[in-house]
Formats: C-alpha cells, sequence, structure tokens
C-alpha cells in the first residue's frame, strides 16, 4: 500500500511540473517560431503559391511576383505574422552604378495571402528571386528560392538616350569671326553641364550603350553620354576644365595622326576618355555623303588605321565616323576593326533596336538656348 502511495504521489509531481512549465510559457510569450538558421523546428512557415524556377520574361516588363502566404501559430491571429522580404538579384553580379536591382518587403495581414509590388528586370540573365520570412527579432524563419530568365528585347520601348555631339569651346563674351555652328561658349557648356549635374542624369559607359541597343540593358531614363570630336586645343584648355569641375564624364574623339599620342599623355583625366576618329582617315578622297577618304579605302587599309589609333587612344570601345560618312561596307569594317560603337553624325537618339556601328548623335549648336538643350536630351 505504501509503495502504491509512493507511485501516486511521484506522478502527482510529475503532472504538476509539466503543468507549471506550459503556463509559464504561454503566460511569457514564448513560442517556436519557425525553422531558423538554427534549425529550430517550425510553427511559423512560408507558404509561396508562385511560378516554378525557369520562368522566362522580357527585360523591361514588371512582372507580378506570386502570391504568398504565412501560416502557423501566431498567423492571422495577432497580427504577428511576421514580415516577407523579396529581393530579386541577377545571378551574373551586374548592377548599374545608380538603379540597382529591388529588394521588396511585404507584411501579410494577419496571415493572409499578398501579392507583393512588381519587379522590373533591368539586364538580361538569370535571376535568384528569394522570398525570406522574417522573425521579431529580425531572424529568419524560412525562405523559398526561385530562379527567373530575363530575356532580350530589341522592340523595348523606351525615351531613348542622347549621345550629344560638341566640338569646339571658346570663352564667354570672346566670340571672334571664326566662331560657327560647331562652337559653344564657356557659358553655355557650364550651364549645360549644370543642368544635367542638378537633374541627376546617368552617364552610360560604352558598353552599355551596346547592351541597351542590343536589348540587353535597361537605362535610367535620364541616360545621356558626352562627346567632343577632333581633339581641339579649345576642347582641352576651356572644355576639359569645365568636365572636371563638375565631374562629368565624357569621350574625346581624338584623330590620333594630327599628335595623339602627345595628347593622350598630356590630358590624362579621370573624366575624359579617348576613342578614335581615326588614325588618318579624316580627310576628303572618297565619293560618298561628305567625300570623306574611309569609304573609298579597302579594308586592309581601314583596319590598319583604326588599329593603329586604338593603340595611341589606349581604348577600343567607340569610333566616331569622320565627316559622319558610313557605309554597310564601314561598317564591316569597324566591326573587325573590334570596335563595339561607332557614332554617325545622323540626328536622333539612340534606342534598342539600332545597329551599333551607325549611331545617331545629337548635334550642339552655337547660341542654343538651355531650354533647347533640355528639350533635345529629354
Amino acid at each position: 500500500m505504501r509503495k502504491l502511495l509512493t507511485v501516486i504521489l511521484v506522478l502527482l509531481l510529475i503532472g504538476c511540473s509539466i503543468f507549471v512549465f506550459k503556463s509559464f510559457h504561454k503566460t511569457s510569450g514564448v513560442r517556436d517560431t519557425g525553422s531558423d538558421a538554427d534549425g529550430r523546428s517550425a510553427k511559423l512557415t512560408l507558404h509561396y503559391g508562385g511560378d516554378k524556377s525557369g520562368k522566362r520574361v522580357k527585360i523591361g516588363k514588371y512582372i507580378a511576383i506570386p502570391s504568398y502566404s504565412v501560416a502557423g501559430e501566431g498567423a492571422g491571429k495577432d497580427g504577428n505574422g511576421g514580415r516577407v522580404e523579396i529581393s530579386a538579384k541577377p545571378t551574373s553580379n551586374k548592377s548599374l552604378k545608380r538603379e540597382l536591382e529591388p529588394t521588396i518587403t511585404g507584411n501579410p495581414d494577419r496571415g493572409v495571402s499578398q501579392k507583393t509590388p512588381k519587379i522590373k528586370f533591368k539586364y538580361a540573365g538569370e535571376y535568384r528571386v528569394e522570398y525570406k520570412l522574417k522573425g521579431e527579432d529580425s531572424s529568419t524563419l524560412d525562405s523559398k528560392t526561385v530562379y527567373v530568365k530575363a530575356l532580350p528585347d530589341k522592340k523595348l520601348k523606351t525615351r531613348g538616350v542622347a549621345i550629344c555631339m560638341y566640338h569646339y569651346v571658346y570663352p564667354s563674351g570672346k566670340k571672334d569671326a571664326g566662331v560657327n555652328a560647331n562652337f559653344i561658349s564657356t557659358g553655355d557648356l557650364e550651364a549645360e553641364l549644370k543642368y544635367l549635374k542638378k537633374n541627376h542624369y546617368y552617364y552610360p559607359t560604352w558598353k552599355e550603350i551596346r547592351e541597351y541597343v542590343d536589348g540587353k540593358l535597361v537605362l535610367p531614363d535620364k541616360s545621356i553620354v558626352i562627346t567632343f570630336d577632333d581633339g581641339a586645343k579649345s576642347f582641352f584648355k576651356y572644355g576639359k576644365p569645365l568636365l572636371e569641375k563638375h565631374r562629368i564624364p565624357a569621350t574625346s574623339f581624338l584623330i590620333t595622326s594630327k599628335g595623339g599620342k602627345k595628347l593622350v599623355e598630356k590630358y590624362s583625366s579621370d573624366y575624359i576618355q579617348y576613342q578614335s576618329h581615326t588614325h588618318d582617315m579624316h580627310r576628303p578622297g572618297g565619293r560618298i555623303g561628305h567625300g570623306g577618304v574611309m569609304t573609298a579605302l579597302t579594308e586592309k587599309e581601314v583596319v590598319e588605321d583604326l588599329k593603329r589609333s586604338q593603340r595611341i587612344c589606349g581604348n577600343t570601345e567607340a569610333l566616331a565616323y569622320p565627316f559622319g560618312d558610313v557605309t554597310g561596307k564601314t561598317e564591316r569594317y569597324v566591326r573587325k576593326a573590334g570596335f563595339i560603337c561607332a557614332v554617325t553624325t545622323a540626328y536622333g537618339k539612340v534606342r534598342p533596336g539600332d545597329s551599333p556601328m551607325a549611331l545617331n548623335r545629337i548635334r550642339m549648336s552655337e547660341g542654343q538656348s538651355l531650354k533647347a538643350f533640355a528639350n533635345a536630351v529629354n
């Protein structure tokens, strides 16, 4: 009898201990929160209701991130169902300097399924789209990952990118008889540079311009390329200091037979990139367009000239055609020389689907107003 009473007493004590333990945890608010980084067992989980990995979309198109819901203890009761962070990152680690791929945070309303804001991919390629369920202490409770492929789109509708074509610069108030439409005063140039800076323009590289016209990259709406042709003394004396003052990058297209090597060495700059305006083909001798000799030379002659110019400039990305003269034949020669872009003097913006070997530019003319400049580049 004594043994039986002892057993009963022990069982009662165990039962009381379990009751007290459960009561303590209930009143203190402690609960299992999910399958976090420490491997704890989850009661709060993320339910992803979207597409499987491998979804394909075109760049520049908004894709609706599919709905999700949070289920488990606490979800749908006290509103503490956790928050969901959705990030979209290119697996190639590509990113623009100014505009990165988005990271979005969604807060489920008491555990009910929600659709997050849409995501727009800016680069062609594969993206890792990751959903993370975060607890109140910011620990990761659950996660889901899918992969989406963004495809190029040469028909993408954009505002276009202005490649501005300048030539010569003269000091304001000292306009002489030699000033023509290819000149710009220091005052007008500085006003335009200030406008670009104030309005937060993006200055794409030539590689980014090539990706843009190939439909592989969405550039910011306010994107612009600044170019100066011929490597004139007035550019180095008056234009270059203004670009450096306002920290705006530009390309100087050099005719390298005209002291190109000395110019590159003497005027090295963090804001000026030297590219080819050919070595010795900026002269008459042809019968096409403005009569530049480039269209009259053989493939071997053209390629040799361009290669020589590239070596002097130290860059191989872009070419400015002499006098803007371009044919299908010269485009092939330029490609063979290794350029990824070439610009003409034809007026207009650059858009996806354009030929990278015959890109339009917008001529900057003497006396144009700031309003005219703004209208041209926007």
